[in-house]
C-alpha cells in the first residue's frame, strides 16, 4: 500500500441503504447485477469466488468477483463509481470496440449490489495502459453509521423545534444539515503493483447472509441463462463459480443450458423488420399448428422460441437433466437475461408468474398448459422494444400499455397451443373409443367362429374352448375398462359442471343475501306495526293492509329459497321453461336491486308463450354470467346504461338476442373472448370465465353464442344465443 489518499460518495446518507439492501432485494440478484457490470466492460472471463460462506460478518467471509474487462481509470472510478446514476450508461448504448456489446446495465446501480452482498469492499482495477494497480476502498459501516446519527438528530431537533419559534434553527438541526451528504465519509484508495494485465476485482468481505451449497445453485442455474439459448457471441463470455466448502462448485465453468431437441412441441416465432410483421401462431384448416404474419403490436416486434413437453416429454428431460427444472417463459434484452430475481426462486411460493399463465389454471380438468410444462424465451432488443421496461429491481416490468400488450400476446399463443392439444387429445379419444368397440367387435366374432367350428378332434375341441374362455375373458376386461373411462368422463363433466355452479352461486349468493336481508326487514317492521297498533279501531285498515305485505313478502321470500333449490338441483333434469317469466323473475327479483342501483335501463322483448325445454341451472348460469360481465363493462360508462333481451322463434331452434352499450369489443378481442381466462376486466375483478361458461352450457346440447353487429350501434355489443328445441344433450 503506499500513497493513500481519499475519495468521497456524493449522494445523500441513506442512498446506499435504499439502492443497496432495499432495492435489490435477492443476494443472488446482487451478484447477476455485479456480473452484468463484467459483460458491459467487455469481459471474456469472470469469476466468482466464495470463501468462508458460513462465517457471517466476519473479514474472512468474502465474495471476490473478478474479470479481464477493459476496468477503469481514476476518472471512471472518481466520476461514475462514486457517484450514483450516472447516465454514462444512457447515453453511449454500444460497448468499446471490438466487441460492440449493447450495454445491459442501465441505471448506473449495480454496484450498490456490493451492499446487498456484503459491509466491506476492496475495488482492485486497471486498464491494459496502466502501469499500476488501482485500489479503493468502501467500508458501509461508516455510513450506517453516518446514517444512524442523522436520524438521532432529526428526531432530537423535531422535538426541540415544538418548544421554541420555528424560524429559528436549533444546533441538531444544523449538525444535521451539514451531515446530509456522503461527502463527509472519506474512502481510502492507494496502488499497487500489478498481479493481471487488465479488469476488475471486487472483494466483498463480512459478508451479510450464509451462503449454502443450496444458495450456489440457484446462482449457477440463473448464471447459466445469463445468455439467450443459441446465442452465438463473437467474443466469449465464460462464467466460472469457485466455492471450496461446497460439493459440486468448488471449481466449476458455468455451462449454458443445452436444449435437446426432446420437447413435444417446439414454436418459433420471428418477425419482418422490412414489413413491420409479427410472426403470430394460428391453427389451419387441419387442426395443425401454422405461423402467419401481423401488424406489429404496441410493444414491438419480438423473437419467441417455446417448447412445450407432455408427461413423456417430461421424463426424457428430467433423465437427460436430473438436476433442472421446466421454468416457463424468460425474456432476454439484446441477448441478455432481464429478471434475475424471478428465475433464481426454487420455491413456486416465491416465483413470479409474469405472464399470468399459471393463474389461468383454476383446475386441470380445463387442459391448461402451466408453466412447469414450459421452457421458453423472449428475445427483445432496446431499439425495436423500448416501452418494454424493467423494473428497477429487476422482479418484473413496468406494468405500461406495452408490457400489458406483450403478456395478451404470450397468453394468446399459450392459448393457441392448447386449443391445438384439445383437439389432438379428442381426436384420440374418438380413435380410442372407435378401437375399443373394433376389438369387441373382433372378440365376438373370434368367439363365433369358434363356436361355430365342427370337429371330432378332441384336442382341437379343447383348445378351441380354452380359446373361447380366453377371448370371453379379454372381453370382460374390455368392456370393465371401457365402462371405467366412461364413468372417469362423467366425473370430469360433474367437477366441470360443479366448479360452474359455484362461479355463477357467488353471485347468487350475494344478490339473494341482500334480498332476504330487505325481505326481513320490511317483514319485521310491518310485524312491529300490527303489534302495536291491533287493538286501535282506528289502525285495523292499516294492518290489514301491513298484514298483506308480509303475505307478499313471504312469497318473494319463498321464491327466493325455491330460486337456490331449483339452482342446486341436477344439471341433468330439463324442464319447461316460460322464458317471459324467467326473465322476469331475475330482473325483477334477483338483479332488481342492482339494476335500479346501478341506473340500468332494462328492455325485454319476448311473447308470453314462448317456452323451452332446458336445465334452469344452466340457464341461471349463462344469463348470470352474461350479466355479470354487462356490469363490469358499465364501470366505465357513467351514465344511460341499457341491457336489451329479443327473444326470436325460429323453425328448429330459440335465438335469444343479449345486448348491451357499454364499450365496444376490439378486432383484435372478438376472436379470444369465449377463451377460458380471457378477460379485458381483470381490474374489476373479470376471471375469464363468465363468456367461456355461456359456450360450454349452450355448446353441451348443440347450442352455440356469436358475437354480431351491435343493437346498439355504434357502441356496444349484441350477443345471439342459439339454443335448438331438441334436447341433443352431448
Amino acid at each position: 500500500m503506499n500513497n493513500n489518499e481519499s475519495l468521497k460518495f456524493n449522494f445523500d446518507v441513506s442512498a446506499f441503504r435504499l439502492i443497496g439492501r432495499e432495492l435489490i432485494t435477492d443476494k443472488i440478484t446482487a451478484v447477476f447485477e455485479l456480473v452484468k457490470n463484467s459483460y458491459d466492460a467487455n469481459a471474456e472471463n469472470v469469476e466468482i469466488e466464495f470463501q468462508n460462506i458460513q462465517n457471517v460478518g466476519s473479514a474472512e467471509s468474502k465474495i471476490i468477483i473478478r474479470d479481464d474487462g477493459k476496468g477503469m481509470s481514476f476518472s471512471d472510478v472518481k466520476n461514475k463509481w462514486m457517484v450514483i446514476g450516472t447516465d454514462n450508461k444512457r447515453t453511449v448504448f454500444i460497448s468499446d470496440d471490438p466487441y460492440n456489446r449493447r450495454l445491459v446495465g442501465k441505471k448506473g446501480i449495480g454496484r450498490f449490489a456490493v451492499d446487498k452482498l456484503g459491509n466491506s469492499l476492496i475495488l482492485k482495477t486497471k486498464q491494459s495502459k496502466d502501469s499500476e494497480l488501482f485500489c479503493l476502498e468502501n467500508d458501509w459501516s461508516k455510513y450506517e453509521k453516518l446514517e444512524l446519527e442523522q436520524i438521532t438528530l432529526f428526531q432530537s431537533g423535531t422535538e426541540k423545534t415544538a418548544e421554541h419559534n420555528p424560524s429559528v434553527k436549533t444546533e441538531n438541526e444544523e449538525d444535521l444539515e451539514s451531515k446530509k451528504f456522503f461527502t463527509d465519509v472519506e474512502n481510502i484508495y492507494w496502488y499497487e503493483q500489478p498481479v493481471f494485465d487488465k479488469g476488475t476485482e471486487l472483494i466483498i468481505s463480512k459478508i451479510r447472509d450464509p451462503w449454502t451449497e443450496e444458495d450456489i445453485s440457484r446462482l449457477y442455474k440463473v448464471l447459466s441463462t445469463l445468455i439467450v439459448p443459441e446465442k452465438k457471441l463473437k467474443y466469449p463470455f465464460n462464467l466460472k463459480i469457485i466455492a471450496p466448502e461446497t460439493n459440486n462448485y468448488k471449481n466449476k465453468v458455468v455451462e449454458s443450458f443445452a436444449l435437446e431437441e426432446i420437447a413435444t412441441t417446439a414454436i418459433k416465432l420471428g418477425f419482418d423488420s422490412k414489413k413491420q410483421l409479427q410472426d403470430v401462431l394460428t391453427i389451419d384448416k387441419e387442426g395443425n399448428l401454422s405461423i402467419s404474419k401481423k401488424n406489429k403490436r404496441i410493444f414491438g416486434l419480438i423473437n419467441l422460441h417455446l417448447y412445450y413437453y407432455d408427461i413423456n416429454a417430461k421424463q426424457k428431460f428430467h433423465k437427460i437433466y436430473p438436476e433442472e427444472q421446466l421454468t416457463g417463459i424468460k425474456i432476454y434484452r439484446d441477448g441478455i437475461l432481464t429478471t434475475p430475481f424471478v428465475d433464481s426462486q426454487e420455491e413456486i411460493d416465491y416465483q413470479k408468474d409474469l405472464f399470468g399463465i399459471d393463474k389461468r389454471r383454476w383446475s386441470g380438468f380445463f387442459d391448461k398448459i402451466s408453466s412447469r410444462d414450459l421452457l421458453g424465451w423472449i428475445d427483445i432488443t432496446e431499439a425495436d422494444n423500448p416501452d418494454i421496461i424493467e423494473a428497477t429491481n429487476r422482479q418484473g416490468f413496468v406494468e405500461n400499455e406495452a408490457w400489458l400488450e406483450l403478456q395478451k400476446f404470450i397468453i394468446e399463443v399459450i392459448s393457441v397451443l392448447e386449443k391445438q392439444r384439445k383437439n389432438l387429445k379428442d381426436k384420440n379419444k374418438k380413435q380410442e373409443e372407435k378401437s375399443f368397440k373394433d376389438s369387441k367387435d373382433s372378440i365376438a366374432n373370434l368367439r363365433a367362429i369358434i363356436a361355430n367350428t365342427n370337429t371330432d378332434d378332441e384336442n382341437v375341441k379343447q383348445n378351441l374352448n380354452v380359446l373361447s374362455s380366453e377371448l370371453s375373458k379379454l372381453q370382460g376386461a374390455l368392456t370393465k375398462t371401457h365402462r371405467s373411462l366412461i364413468e372417469t368422463k362423467k366425473e370430469k363433466e360433474r367437477q366441470e359442471e360443479l366448479m360452474f355452479s359455484l362461479v355463477s352461486l357467488q353471485t347468487y349468493a350475494g344478490m339473494l343475501s341482500h334480498i332476504v336481508r330487505t325481505l326481513l326487514g320490511r317483514i319485521k317492521r310491518s310485524a312491529e306495526f300490527i303489534r302495536d297498533m291491533i287493538d286501535n279501531v282506528d289502525y285495523r285498515n292499516n294492518c290489514k293492509s301491513y298484514a298483506t305485505r308480509i303475505f307478499t313478502e313471504m312469497e318473494n321470500l319463498d321464491k327466493s329459497v325455491d330460486f337456490l333449490l331449483r339452482y342446486s338441483k341436477d344439471g341433468n333434469d330439463f324442464e319447461p321453461i316460460n322464458l317471459k317469466d324467467f326473465f322476469l323473475y331475475l330482473f325483477e327479483v334477483i338483479y332488481k336491486d342492482e339494476f335500479e342501483k346501478e341506473q340500468i335501463e332494462l328492455s325485454c322483448f319476448v311473447d308470453d308463450t314462448v317456452s323451452i325445454k332446458y336445465n334452469r341451472k344452466a340457464l341461471n348460469d349463462i344469463f348470470d354470467n352474461l350479466i355479470s360481465n354487462t356490469m363490469k363493462a358499465f364501470a366505465g360508462k357513467p351514465d344511460n346504461r341499457k341491457i336489451k333481451i329479443r327473444v326470436q322463434n325460429d323453425k328448429n331452434e330459440l335465438k335469444i338476442f343479449y345486448s348491451n352499450n357499454g364499450p365496444l369489443i376490439s378486432e383484435a378481442d372478438k376472436e379470444r373472448i369465449f377463451d377460458i381466462f380471457f378477460t379485458t376486466t381483470a381490474a374489476k375483478g373479470g376471471a375469464g370465465l363468465g363468456l367461456y361458461i355461456v359456450k360450454t352450457r349452450l355448446e353441451a346440447v348443440q347450442g352455440k353464442i356469436e358475437l354480431i353487429d351491435s343493437e346498439f350501434a355504434p357502441e356496444g355489443v349484441t350477443f345471439l344465443l342459439s339454443i335448438p328445441y331438441s334436447r341433443g344433450k352431448k
